[in-house]
């Protein structure tokens, strides 16, 4: 992930990143304002990835506990408190996804959801390919599916 930097990188994960040859793939977590001008204003495609709250919020629950990185919390209630608010990690969760979504429009914005792609995998894999310009056949598809 593009924000999490290990200790034992030598230099700035941005550096290392901008040294890989195009096209590169850049997974992040970070708010949309947050990231460079280049990504959202330029050439680069973005593909956004939202989930159903509920689902995210117990996910992020579980990972919270297992993450030295995150806060451990004692229980779902104070959980949800700081989820609702905002108050963990990357934000409130409808400002994340409504600022992807206000874009969804964009040439190089692509809008997804995790739950459309468990349900029709195969049209979400073609519509990603098509958008990245690098159309798929079905064979290649269905090629993907034994992988998880």
């Amino acid at each position: 992930m593009f924000e999490f930097q290990p200790p034992s990188l030598a230099e700035p994960r941005i550096q290392t990143i901008a040294k890989e040859p195009s096209p590169r793939v850049i997974r992040t977590h970070l708010q949309g304002e947050l990231l460079p001008k280049q990504l959202t204003e330029g050439k680069a495609k973005l593909l956004y990835l939202a989930r159903n709250p509920k689902d995210l919020a117990t996910s992020m629950y579980y990972h919270f506990g297992v993450d030295p990185f995150h806060p451990n919390y004692n229980s779902w209630s104070e959980f949800y408190e700081d989820f609702i608010t905002g108050q963990v990690a990357f934000d409130s969760w409808a400002d994340h996804v409504l600022h992807w979504w206000n874009r969804r429009h964009w040439k190089n914005v692509l809008f997804l959801t995790y739950e459309a792609l468990i349900e029709d995998r195969r049209s979400e894999i073609r519509r990603i390919s098509e958008f990245l310009g690098m159309p798929l056949d079905d064979d290649q598809i269905e090629h993907d599916r034994g992988r998880k």
